[in-house]
């Protein structure tokens, strides 16, 4: 699978989204970075594609927030299990 949906325990990431190219990546991660998600990185996920995320959330009650804090900005990650 591409993605792990959030189950059980674990480390998490928080998914900013996933792009076509590094260029688009790196115009989501900066605008991330820019709105304070630090740690947010481009890199490619089992599949090949172009994600942007901050990876190592220690909780999902840590994710779920910080994807909160996101809306409130005009981001709208989602939340992964780390495989």
């Amino acid at each position: 699978d591409c993605v792990l949906a959030p189950t059980g325990e674990g480390e998490f990431r928080v998914v900013f989204g996933y792009r076509d190219s590094e260029l688009e990546a790196a115009e989501l991660r900066d605008r991330a970075l820019a709105v304070g998600f630090q740690g947010t990185e481009i890199a490619r996920d089992a599949c090949g594609r172009v994600r942007v995320a901050v990876d190592d959330v220690p909780s999902r009650e840590v994710g779920e927030e910080v994807i909160r804090q996101a809306r409130t900005v005009d981001l709208h990650p989602t939340l992964e299990q780390e495989g």
